[in-house]
């Protein structure tokens, strides 16, 4: 029995529980699983220089420089043109310009209030398309999107969210990270063990490890590129109800004694102590037992499709057919019911092994790998 998982997993099947059946068991190479879209690339960016900050290597830049230097390595090795790239460093100059007059309280709203989210004004949106920032930023898009490989994003209520902006929101992220000391810092993007209790085992990445008078500190990054940010996530945080499971033995340190959740684009940021006795941690195991159990409910059956509508296997849940595994593989509904004729037809349904091989083949569409796992599941339970 699998006691073992990948934080993803976990989130996945929480998501919905059929979209983990279709990734994961199904395995439908056919689906793009998890595409990087232009959105998650700031997040990136900023992981990737922490890693090199807890190095110790170049301790004469700054955590700006670092970051533009992975994104100095990254456009190297996409083969980006020099002209693209001096297009890109021209957009972050003048847009932090423009930015910083709305973050600094110089531009307000009519009420006197700063803004928190500058990109929803009608007032920044035209000093933007004033300064040629729209057309720059569509040029930018054209040479950098198809190299790097990911899909262009779209942000609510603010529009697509092109490669250009990733670049400069990643540079305003650098700038408001407070970075610990290195001594301080046991290990940054690790993968840690955290342990839900009755064997479970659920593999999850921390952002930093930390050791400080207080105890071992991991920090978890939530890094949409938007301003707002609201403090109750953090004790929803299934990331940081994970890591603060971890018993901190890999690294030779202490229980995990508390969880930082820093919002990058805001550079806030709320600590929590007591995520590992909060009942939310019980989601950890209630998943993973789902998962051993073979429990799957789709998303859409509460009627909601705010999330199927993102998801990549919407297009098997959604066109209207009765059955998505049916959907997925044609046929195996018919499959299952002629092993039920067959079986009915020699005779053979009153043996109570296949009787509830039947059973089990009449109440839903399988596929063959379900029919595998019942047959050892018969012959190990024999």
């Amino acid at each position: 029995m699998k006691e073992h998982f990948a934080f993803e997993e976990i989130q996945d099947y929480l998501s919905c529980s059929l979209l983990y059946y279709l990734k994961y068991r199904a395995k439908m190479e056919s689906l793009s699983w998890a595409p990087l879209t232009t959105a998650d690339l700031p997040g990136e960016a900023v992981a990737q220089a922490l890693g090199v900050f807890a190095t110790g290597q170049h301790p004469e830049m700054s955590f700006r420089e670092l970051v533009r230097a992975v994104w100095a390595t990254w456009m190297k090795q996409k083969r980006i043109g020099a002209d693209t790239v001096t297009m890109l460093l021209g957009y972050e100059a003048l847009r932090g310009q423009i930015m910083s007059e709305f973050l600094s309280g110089k531009i307000k709203k009519k009420g006197g209030k700063h803004y928190v989210e500058p990109r929803l004004s009608s007032r920044y949106r035209q000093m933007i398309e004033h300064a040629g920032l729209l057309a720059a930023a569509e040029q930018i898009e054209a040479h950098m999107l198809e190299p790097f490989g990911v899909s262009p994003a779209e942000l609510e209520l603010i529009g697509p969210y092109r490669m250009a902006d990733a670049y400069a929101d990643s540079l305003l992220m650098a700038d408001r990270y407070p970075l610990p000391e290195r001594e301080e810092v046991i290990a940054a993007n690790t993968d840690v063990v955290a342990k839900s209790g009755a064997g479970i085992e659920i593999t999850v990445r921390a952002k930093l490890l930390l050791q400080g008078g207080s105890g071992t500190t991991a920090v978890v990054h939530l890094d949409e590129p938007v301003f707002y940010f609201d403090a109750t996530w953090a004790g929803r945080n299934l990331e940081a109800i994970a890591l603060s499971l971890h018993d901190g033995q890999a690294h030779g340190v202490g229980d995990v004694s508390q969880v930082v959740v820093r919002h990058l684009m805001s550079g806030q940021a709320v600590a929590r102590r007591q995520l590992r006795t909060s009942r939310l941690s019980l989601s950890l195991l209630h998943a993973a037992r789902g998962i051993q159990a073979d429990l799957y409910l789709p998303q859409f059956l509460s009627g909601d499709f705010t999330r199927c509508r993102k998801c990549p296997a919407a297009i098997v849940c959604l066109d209207q057919k009765e059955d998505p595994i049916e959907a997925a593989y044609p046929g195996t509904l018919s499959w299952s019911e002629r092993v039920v004729l067959a079986s009915e037809k020699a005779g053979m349904s009153g043996d109570p092994a296949l009787r509830d091989l039947v059973q089990a083949l009449a109440e839903t569409a399988v596929s063959t790998q379900d029919l595998a796992r019942f047959m050892s599941g018969r012959d190990d339970a024999a």
